[in-house]
């Protein structure tokens, strides 16, 4: 394809089929690549190639096309020329041809260059065409193309305008703009007797060329190139000169309703036929396409766009573009080397994320895509929400046993926090580790008592003997570290089986390494043989360890100090470290940072010096505060200085729900209920909730939220004659009563003391006046029916530990009549009635319920 095919416009009605010129005139058809391709075919885009279908070389000069905007099978042009000429011109034998259209020349009778040429979108016989300036001659000429050089009849009532013409060619029906220069010009779609039209480079004209003697609009701009109506609207004209692009109101053009100025020089603009206020425009020796999206200046007659750009191809200037007819967002671009590129604008999406984990987008004005959790899709966008779901309908966080938690979390770092959150509670619980009131669970920092990164810990150092080897270590030892040791679940010199439940878990290497630590290398070794079983690569490193040697120069230690990095797992690398290391700093051992943050504090805990261990517990906050490792709440316990960590760990990871359940299960509910931070999460983790609709789960979320709060009185009944509050304070005043009686627990005999009582608390303590009575039984109610039944009957049990009475004993009542009586018995009369069992009374209680 030569480099001279600059220009390219899309076939109106043969929605794949485009034309591209310079030189000569080339029709394409545009393939899908499933198709058979051919050789020649030129691949547009990954989906779509074009098929040369023919060649047009008649015509040298080309400057416009317009492609006739009717339906048919064939194509028609019409083909603006430099020598002023409008050919009319098939691609060989057509239907045209039989109606004379085909070959036809339009001539004025002057020559210069047509600038322009259009087909009435609606009177498809008319043709317009625009030229540049003669001082004999019109610049904007209209011709009906049905009429043959031998019909001399004029169009209408323009014989005014017309001059005697020779027969031997088509004349004009219309001549407008004598002596002017016509830029560009375009017909209205719903009015196909307006034509809009830039001339002399500094007006922009609205006509009817019914009325052809004076403009209906003149607008002074030197925005008269590429004007254009827009496909949907005939109120709005798009138009351009130099570096700006006017948008115009044709109801009043006095002033240009949209300026946009640009950063280059403009050679073309657009209206996208297929999305509504979507202008496209092209700069001079620009690679992109700029889009302006005026629906916003259009609608509210503001001076505001949205713009983008878009850059079809690869990154080589543009020489024009062309929007498809019928294709939502599509266009064809050409290239300055005649590249051409076949693109669709995606739209600037609305993306919508509902909260059952589906994310639901436009795509067009057509289609909504959709996306759900059970696409295989779903999987790469890393959304926590189902996780969160699942997690939800498990009761995470809810079981009794903190431990219990861990197993259903999906993670081995959430395990291991509520498996330590379990541990930590355990130790506090038997009183081996003390809390305060506002640190349910002490961290490391609160053992050691460690603020503003500084400690007064002393410890007493301690040459610990090897369990097997005639060689001594230096430890430190002392209450607080022994604490630390425990929170760490590093209590093996007591707990045999500690070391066990690490190997029922399948972490031999990590078992291993802690027997190491604590000095008994044959526990170690038998436990990687036992680990050989499952991975028989340890036996090996069982044996290299049966080889160690206490000599600090010995063949053994050199071997194993350089080839110990080359170990993949942590805690075999950690074990060699320690074993061949010469100093007291273990640095080795410690910046293992794939070894469980609890085993890297148990180590320092044990053999680091009081100002290192400090130094290293300040330097390890450090760390997970920076790394949202939520492990690190063994270092700051639920304590204030937890809220950093669960806020990083958060923002990581988006897990609202673990946040808020540790909150819950582990801060002190006077801190809880305090803080502003807490209750955040508090609150969006319930939202979530309420969104799936798990209401059963947010009401047991509640319930541990609340566990320790009472819920204030929200009831209250008064009396029916001093409207005072007859139960504030009742209870209190009925064990004040039955100590005066001499009523002690579980005592029946006093039976003139329980009916003193009874009489008490039947009646209003302000005004003495009789409760109402039960319609059924007839007994007096109020709170006595947590000591005797309907039939007045005793009821023995403690007076110092009353409890409130059964749901059936509770007083209720009908909102229309306020008849009523205890519970149990009404709901046993109105199995049978209706009516109120209030004699007189003809309310028909039972059926106002079911309204």
């Amino acid at each position: 394809m030569g480099s001279s095919r600059l220009e390219v416009i899309w076939s109106p009605y043969h929605t794949n089929k485009f034309f591209t010129w310079g030189n000569d005139i080339y029709l394409y058809e545009v393939r899908s690549i499933k198709e058979q391709m051919k050789q020649s075919d030129i691949n547009i885009s990954e989906n779509t190639s074009a098929r040369l279908l023919a060649t047009n070389s008649n015509y040298r000069y080309v400057k416009c096309i317009d492609v006739y905007p009717k339906s048919e099978s064939d194509l028609l042009l019409a083909v603006g020329q430099a020598n002023g000429k409008v050919s009319l011109t098939t691609f060989g034998p057509s239907v045209f041809d039989s109606v004379g259209l085909a070959g036809v020349e339009l001539t004025p009778r002057y020559a210069r260059q047509c600038n322009t040429v259009k087909w009435n979108p609606a009177e498809t016989n008319l043709l317009a065409s625009g030229y540049e300036k003669h001082r004999s001659d019109h610049s904007i000429l209209i011709w009906d193309v049905t009429k043959g050089p031998s019909d001399n009849r004029i169009y209408g009532s323009y014989s005014s305008v017309l001059g005697v013409m020779s027969t031997e060619y088509i004349r004009p029906v219309i001549e407008i703009g004598l002596s002017d220069i016509a830029h560009s010009l375009s017909w209205f779609n719903q009015n196909p007797h307006y034509l809009i039209v830039g001339i002399n480079n500094k007006n922009l004209k609205m006509l009817d060329i019914r009325e052809i003697t004076s403009a209906i609009y003149s607008q002074t701009t030197k925005a008269v190139y590429g004007v254009e109506v827009a496909p949907y609207d005939d109120n709005y004209v798009v138009s351009f000169g130099d570096n700006q692009i006017a948008v115009w109101d044709t109801r009043n053009l006095e002033k240009s309703i949209l300026s946009l100025t640009q950063s280059k020089i403009v050679s073309k603009v657009s209206w996208c036929p297929t999305r509504r206020n979507l202008i496209g425009s092209l700069h001079k020796e620009s690679s992109a396409i700029h889009l302006h999206d005026i629906q916003q200046s259009v609608e509210n007659n503001e001076p505001s766009v949205l713009s983008r750009s878009i850059q079809p191809g690869q990154n080589m200037p543009l020489t024009s573009f062309s929007w498809h007819p019928k294709h939502e967002n599509r266009l064809i671009a050409v290239s300055y080397v005649g590249a051409i590129t076949d693109y669709t604008v995606f739209e600037r999406m609305t993306l919508n994320w509902s909260p059952s984990t589906h994310i639901v987008w436009t795509y067009g004005r057509q289609h909504l895509k959709l996306i759900s959790d059970h696409d295989k899709i779903y999987s790469n966008i890393q959304d926590f929400g189902p996780k969160i779901k699942r997690r939800a309908l498990a009761e995470y966080g809810l079981k009794e046993e903190l431990w219990q938690n861990g197993a259903i979390s999906e993670s081995e770092t959430l395990d291991n926090v509520w498996q330590w959150l379990h541990l930590s509670k355990t130790l506090v619980d038997s009183g081996n580790i003390t809390s305060s009131d506002n640190i349910y669970h002490p961290g490391i920092r609160n053992i050691l008592h460690i603020e503003n990164n500084q400690s007064t810990l002393k410890s007493e150092l301690v040459y610990s003997k090897w369990n097997d080897i005639a060689m001594t270590v230096v430890t430190y030892k002392s209450p607080a570290r022994e604490n630390a040791l425990q929170l760490c679940g590093w209590k093996f010199h007591s707990d045999s089986t500690a070391l066990e439940r690490i190997e029922l878990e399948g972490s031999f290497t990590r078992a291993a390494a802690i027997a190491i630590f604590n000095l008994k290398l044959r526990s170690a070794i038998n436990i990687l043989f036992k680990g050989a079983s499952r991975q028989p690569h340890l036996a090996v490193i069982a044996m290299a360890l049966s080889g160690y040697s206490t000599e600090k120069k010995s063949l053994w230690r050199e071997m194993c100090a350089a080839t110990k990095e080359q170990l993949s797992d942590p805690y075999l690398k950690a074990a060699f470290a320690f074993l061949v290391d010469q100093s007291s700093h273990y640095k080795h051992v410690l910046n293992e940072t794939e070894m469980l943050i609890d085993d890297r504090i148990g180590f320092a805990c044990t053999f680091l010096s009081d100002t290192d261990l400090v130094e290293y517990i300040c330097q390890l906050t450090d760390h997970v505060y920076e790394k949202g490792d939520i492990s690190g709440i063994l270092l700051t316990g639920s304590s204030e200085e937890c809220l950093p960590l669960l806020q990083k760990y958060l923002d990581n990871t988006t897990d609202v729900q673990t946040v808020s359940l540790i909150c819950v299960r582990a801060f002190a509910p006077s801190f809880l209920h305090e803080d502003s931070t807490c209750q955040s999460w508090i609150e969006s983790y319930r939202s979530l909730l309420d969104s799936w609709r798990l209401w059963v789960h947010r009401a047991k979320f509640d319930i541990l939220l609340n566990v320790n709060k009472v819920p204030p009185q929200q009831v209250f009944i008064s009396c029916n004659f001093c409207a005072k509050n007859t139960s504030a304070f009742m209870q209190e005043k009925i064990r004040n009563k039955a100590k005066m009686l001499g009523i002690q627990n579980n005592d029946a005999s006093n039976y003139q003391g329980l009916r003193v009582l009874h009489d008490e608390i039947t009646s209003c303590p302000h005004c003495r006046k009789p409760l109402p009575r039960c319609a059924i039984c007839l007994s007096s109610m109020g709170t006595q029916s947590t000591y005797f039944g309907p039939e007045s009957k005793i009821i023995t049990h403690s007076i110092q530990s009353l409890k409130s009475a059964e749901c059936s004993l509770w007083f209720t009542w009908c909102q229309t009549c306020r008849h009523g009586g205890h519970a149990g018995h009404l709901s046993d009369w109105f199995k049978e009635h209706s009516e109120c069992p209030v004699t007189g009374c003809s309310c028909n209680c039972q059926s106002l319920d079911d309204l």
